[in-house]
C-alpha cells in the first residue's frame, strides 16, 4: 500500500509543527504548511531532533493564490492527498463589545473561511487517493465547546468549525473520506504570544464597565497557556495521528485529560455549574452586578 500523504498547516510552531513530525515518524510524507517559511527554523530543528524530514510549502489560509500553489505543488509531486490537518489559527482576547467589523472579519477570515477554503482546495486530491483511511482533521477546540471569558470571537470561530466537521462528516462519508474535530485544552504554544491580538479598543479604562474583566483574564489566560496548566502540544499531535490511523474514528476527540474532563462536564453537568467552573478558572467568580 502506498505510503499516506498528510499536509498539515500552522507548523511554524505548536500542534502544527508537533503533528508534522508525529506524522513523519509514523511513516508519513509530509507537507508542513506556514504562513512565512521565514519561521521554518524550530520545525527544521525539530525534525534534524526526530531524525525525520518534511517537505516545507507556504501557505496563508487569507490568501487563495497561496493555497491554489500548495495544491498545485502536491498534486504535481503526489497526485494524490490522504490526510489534510487544518490547524492554523490564532486567537483574538477581548469582549466582544470591544470589536470592529474589521477585527470580527480578521478572526473568521482566517479560524473559519481559511479552512473553508483550505478543504476545498485539497478535497479534489484527497478524492484521488485509494485509502481506505483518508482523514480530514480540524483541530478545533474546547472553546469550540464552552466559551471562555475574553475569548467569545475566537470561540465562535471553533463553535462554527464544529459545525463545519459535522457536515463534512455527512458530506464525505460517501466518498470514503472521514472528517474528525480533535479539540484540545489550553496549549502551549506562540498561539498565545505573537499569534495572539487585541482590538484597538481595549475597555479597561476607569469606569469602564469590564475594567474588573481585563485586569484579571489576561493575566490567567497566559497562566493557562504558559503555566503548569498548559498542555504539551505533543498530546494533540499523539491524539491526532491515532485519529488518522484509527479503522472508525468517531466525530469528536477532546485531546488530554483537562480536555476530557472539560467536555464531560460539558456534556452532563447543569449548565450552571459549567459556567461557575469557567468562572473560577478564569478566576471572576467574585464578580458581582454593582449595587443599584
Amino acid at each position: 500500500m502506498p505510503i499516506p500523504v498528510s499536509l498539515v498547516t500552522g507548523c511554524s510552531s505548536g500542534i502544527g509543527l508537533a503533528t508534522a513530525v508525529e506524522l513523519a515518524r509514523a511513516g508519513h510524507k509530509v507537507y508542513a504548511t506556514m504562513r512565512d517559511p521565514g519561521r521554518k527554523g524550530s520545525l527544521l530543528a525539530t525534525c534534524a531532533e526526530a531524525g525525520v524530514e518534511v517537505e516545507l510549502l507556504p501557505l496563508d489560509l487569507t490568501r487563495p493564490e497561496t493555497i491554489a500553489a500548495a495544491a498545485e505543488h502536491v498534486r504535481a509531486a503526489e497526485g494524490r492527498l490522504t490526510n489534510l490537518v487544518n490547524n492554523a489559527g490564532f486567537p483574538y482576547l477581548g469582549v466582544l463589545e470591544d470589536f470592529s467589523d474589521a477585527e470580527i472579519f480578521d478572526q473568521f477570515d482566517t479560524n473559519l473561511f481559511g479552512v473553508l477554503r483550505v478543504t476545498r482546495a485539497f478535497l479534489p486530491l484527497m478524492r484521488a487517493d485509494g485509502s481506505p483511511r483518508r482523514t480530514l482533521v480540524v483541530v478545533s477546540s474546547t472553546a469550540g465547546r464552552a466559551g471562555y471569558p475574553l475569548m467569545g470571537l475566537y470561540s465562535a470561530t471553533k463553535f462554527a468549525l464544529v459545525g463545519l466537521v459535522e457536515e463534512w462528516r455527512l458530506e464525505l462519508r460517501p466518498l470514503g473520506i472521514r472528517a474528525v474535530s480533535v479539540e484540545p485544552y489550553s496549549t502551549r504554544s506562540e498561539f498565545a504570544k505573537s499569534s495572539l491580538k487585541r482590538p484597538a479598543q481595549w475597555s479597561d479604562g476607569p469606569g469602564s464597565p469590564y475594567a474588573e474583566l481585563y485586569a484579571i483574564v489576561p493575566r490567567r489566560f497566559a497562566e493557562m497557556t504558559h503555566g503548569r496548566e498548559a498542555v504539551d502540544p505533543r498530546v494533540a499531535a499523539r491524539t491526532i495521528r491515532r485519529v488518522i490511523a484509527a479503522r472508525n474514528p468517531g466525530l469528536h476527540h477532546p485531546s488530554g485529560a483537562y480536555a476530557r474532563l472539560a467536555m464531560f462536564f460539558k456534556r452532563f453537568a447543569p449548565n450552571e455549574f459549567t459556567t461557575w467552573v469557567v468562572r473560577r478558572k478564569a478566576g471572576i467568580a467574585g464578580l458581582r452586578p454593582p449595587r443599584r
